[in-house]
C-alpha cells in the first residue's frame, strides 16, 4: 500500500502523536490537573483522553488548542523536543512553555 501521508510517513506520524500525547499528560500532571478536569474542559470521556495521552488516537486540532488554553501553554509546547528529522524544529530552551 502506498504511503498516503506524504514525506513524513505513518511511522513518523505515530511518533508525533505519541510525543504530543506524552506532552499533554506531562503538562496536565505537572500542573496537578486531574484527568477528569481536562476531560470536562475538552468534553471527552476518560477513555478518549487516555487514548490521546497514549498516542493511540491523534488529538484533533480543536482539542489541542483547548487543552493548551486550559493548561496555560502555547501550542508549541506539545511539539517541543521532537527528534531531529521530524520536519519540526527541536527547541533547546530550558523553558518548556509553561505559563
Amino acid at each position: 500500500m502506498p504511503d498516503t501521508h506524504g514525506p513524513l510517513g505513518d511511522e513518523m506520524l505515530r511518533h508525533i502523536d505519541q510525543h504530543v500525547g506524552q506532552r499533554l499528560r506531562a503538562g496536565r500532571e505537572s500542573l496537578d490537573v486531574s484527568s477528569d478536569e481536562l476531560c470536562g474542559h475538552l468534553s471527552v470521556s476518560r477513555k478518549v483522553l487516555r487514548r490521546y495521552e497514549a498516542g493511540e488516537t491523534p488529538i484533533p486540532a480543536s482539542d489541542l488548542y483547548q487543552a493548551a488554553r486550559f493548561l496555560g501553554v502555547k501550542i508549541e509546547f506539545f511539539y517541543e523536543e521532537l527528534i531531529p528529522g521530524s520536519g519540526l524544529r527541536k527547541n533547546g530552551r530550558k523553558n518548556h512553555g509553561w505559563g
